[in-house]
């Protein structure tokens, strides 16, 4: 009897394990199984593009942000410049002292160009195109234009070499932090810029994101009543569990169009 009631056992297990029903649920479950990996590696991805460009956009801003307080700086140095220049004038106007600048009287405007050069390409670097500001060398040989014809213009007032000089370094100075609050101001509008790239692209992912994860929420759901399929014995579960996962592609695919 013992003997007898094994050898049935056995028989009936082969019976399970040859069962064409059991061998077509455990083949959908293999392609199920190697679905719901690539959809989870396309949404730990798709996650993790989302953080980084997060981040991005945060550096941006913090980086703009800098930015403008450098460029308020270098406002408030223009206006006092500016304010030094005119106070320069004035003493130099009401001295009775002035006299006309000696012949000797030179100064290198070429060499001044340079320096001028110097400080606006380390405002901008790296070098970036300008497209509302002129580029250094032709803002720098403006500006030494513009002081070069008002320092020329002192001298023909009656002011000695030292005061028209004071009142041209002050202008200069002046002009130069003017011009490079506007390199700056154009540098933090394209961070400004960047950021709001980095936040839409963003966004962009976190949509997609959340379609990936529905649709593995699928497919997971189809490998489970897969496997209460092959319990139960039932094909319900298994058409069910097949209907899911197909529901679950379908949501991955709707994901790569959501903007």
């Amino acid at each position: 009897m013992t003997h007898g009631h094994a050898s049935q056992e056995g028989e009936h297990a082969s019976h399970h394990a040859h069962d064409p029903f059991d061998r077509r649920v455990a083949m959908s479950m293999v392609v199920i199984a190697a679905v719901l990996a690539a959809v989870k590696v396309l949404g730990h991805r798709t996650h993790n593009d989302t953080l980084h460009l997060q981040i991005q956009a945060g550096v941006a801003h913090t980086q703009e942000s800098d930015l403008w307080n450098f460029f308020q700086s270098k406002k408030m140095r223009e206006v006092l410049a500016k304010l030094e220049a005119e106070l320069l004038l004035q003493e130099a106007t009401r001295s009775k002292d002035a006299k006309p600048a000696s012949k000797d009287d030179k100064v290198d405007w070429d060499r001044r160009a340079k320096r001028l050069i110097g400080d606006f390409e380390e405002i901008i670097n790296p070098p970036e195109r300008q497209e509302k500001t002129d580029p250094p060398d032709e803002a720098a040989r403006k500006i030494v234009e513009q002081i070069k014809k008002r320092y020329e213009g002192l001298k023909k007032q009656g002011l000695t070499h030292e005061q028209a000089w004071r009142v041209a370094q002050s202008e200069e100075a002046s002009a130069r932090y003017r011009q490079e609050s506007r390199y700056i101001s154009e540098k933090a509008n394209k961070l400004k810029q960047d950021a709001a790239k980095y936040e839409n692209q963003s966004k962009h992912k976190h949509h997609q994101a959340f379609f990936f994860d529905l649709g593995e929420l699928g497919v997971e759901l189809a490998l489970v009543l897969s496997s209460v399929a092959i319990l139960t014995k039932r094909s319900p579960y298994w058409h069910a569990g097949i209907v899911l996962g197909i529901i679950g592609v379908g949501t991955v695919g709707v994901g790569f169009f959501v903007h």
